[in-house]
């Protein structure tokens, strides 16, 4: 450890640390565009200028993320003369790149405003080079570089053709400070990348590669995605393993197989929900507002992906008439589930009495037909939907979801109880989806030693519930 000086301050920190690191880790502000903790700094946007006092009055000028810490070190981190030439810096800054938000705020911050300067306002680029650095050591790709030089300078791929070392990591995506239009991963990979989605939230909404699964998660710790683990796949990134405090980070851990001895064996596969393909119909696949219930569940929860908001998701647009569709991937022989779920009518009378509860305007309708309300006093629920809501029941069969691309509208075709075929136009379509057994529950059964019904589930005495067929499991 060393001792420095800054503007009067004694400060102890590594020996070789940047000072402009050291003055913001103690609360000193620093101007910068161009550094980011993770990446190595070569001054280049000339913001974080300050004064090195040497003997005598002498000052010497020079950008506090490229100095390093030194004994008996003393920095000024404000001066008139530092004001000034920052002031300037900002003003070229702000004419090179006069419409990128971060720029304006720092300029609003540092108080330099537009006038002095002929702009450009079709650049959006710095030449800060954080995304350089970012894809040369984060992702070890090194798919981008700068090319020309004075005024023609610029960030681009090499010869400017599309680059086969780009991994689509997002990396110079990510550190860019003015979101510039040159890091389009599509142009420089020659493919579109593909967000990471959580499975928590129905795949409406993005993760990253290092997160909790869910917020009551227990352990309630972050993991990592071994799947998009650049340091797993690529040897490359780690910065998860820098920047954790607890040094809780191994990338060397695995899975370990253990055998225990026991006396019973509880049973408890769980189910996944039906997924309504492209060859079941009712636009699921095609029609971004035609969404599941488990997708519309996480719609309306405060920590979802809308923050508890009833929205479209094609325009962000709050629906009024909201569609139920029951029995989807249920009681239908069809897609080989000819049982009944148990659940659906009573989650979807749920949902649209919430629904209703968030927006008082929604008119949900539930095409149903008929209600199997299983639970003690779930058709007094049902019935008060009705009575207190005023959500509607439609005893029909459906046929199709048709999508109106010039209103957005969405067209349920359906059967009513005459036999008469009608149509009904709804802003946001709901597929009440049935349960079904999960891929491994066949190989858990057969490793367990019990049978499985018709369906898939394990089998059971309908009259001993808990007694599957296999000895000592439960």
């Amino acid at each position: 450890m060393i001792t420095l000086t800054i503007n009067g301050m004694k400060i102890q920190a590594e020996d070789g640390a940047s000072v402009l690191g050291i003055a913001r880790a103690n609360g000193v502000w620093i101007p910068s565009l161009c550094h980011h903790d993770s990446l190595a700094d070569y001054g280049a946007c000339r913001l974080c200028l300050v004064e090195i006092i040497g003997r005598g009055s002498r000052r010497k000028v020079t950008t506090s993320c490229t100095l390093p810490a030194a004994e008996g070190l003393e920095i000024v981190t404000e001066s008139e003369r530092l004001t000034r030439l920052r002031r300037m810096v900002m003003e070229l800054i702000l004419a090179s790149c006069p419409q990128s938000p971060a720029v304006l705020e720092l300029a609003e911050k540092m108080g330099v405003k537009a006038g002095r300067l002929e702009t450009n306002p079709a650049n959006d680029c710095i030449l800060c080079g954080l995304c350089v650095r970012a894809c040369r050591e984060i992702s070890q790709a090194e798919a981008i570089s700068f090319g020309n030089r004075g005024v023609e300078r610029k960030v681009t791929t090499p010869f400017g053709e599309i680059s086969p070392r780009c991994v689509l990591c997002g990396a110079c995506v990510f550190v860019c400070p003015t979101g510039s239009r040159l890091l389009n991963l599509a142009k420089i990979a020659g493919e579109e990348p593909r967000a990471l989605l959580s499975r928590f939230d129905a795949e409406m909404a993005s993760t990253g590669a290092i997160a909790r699964p869910f917020p009551q998660a227990v352990p309630n710790v972050p993991a990592i995605n071994p799947r998009a683990c650049l340091k797993l796949n690529r040897d490359a990134c780690g910065l998860c393993e820098k920047v954790c405090e607890a040094k809780a980070i191994c990338y060397q851990d695995a899975d370990r197989l253990r055998k225990l001895d026991v006396g019973a064996i509880i049973a408890a596969p769980g189910f996944e929900t039906f997924v309504p393909d492209h060859d079941y119909g009712q636009g699921y696949t095609t029609n971004p507002d035609v969404v599941t219930s488990m997708e519309f569940e996480r719609m309306l929860s405060a920590s979802g992906p809308f923050g508890g908001h009833v929205v479209r998701p094609s325009d962000g647009r709050a629906p009024r008439r909201i569609a139920f569709l029951q029995c989807v991937g249920s009681r239908d022989v069809s897609c080989r589930n000819g049982y009944c779920s148990s659940v659906c009518c009573m989650y979807a009378v749920k949902e649209a009495i919430i629904a209703k509860e968030h927006q008082s305007e929604v008119e949900p309708t539930i095409f149903v037909m008929d209600i199997r309300a299983y639970g003690k006093d779930f058709d007094k629920f049902v019935e008060r939907s009705k009575s207190e809501y005023g959500i509607a029941f439609k005893y029909s069969r459906v046929a199709d979801v048709v999508r109106d691309e010039k209103t957005g509208e969405n067209e349920v075709v359906f059967t009513d109880e005459s036999g008469r075929l009608q149509r009904e136009r709804f802003d946001l379509v709901i597929l009440s989806v049935g349960l079904e057994p999960s891929a491994d529950m066949r190989a858990m059964a057969r490793a367990l030693g019990v049978n499985v019904n018709p369906f898939g589930f394990i089998w059971t005495d309908p009259l001993r519930p808990l007694a599957p067929s296999g000895a000592g499991v439960s």
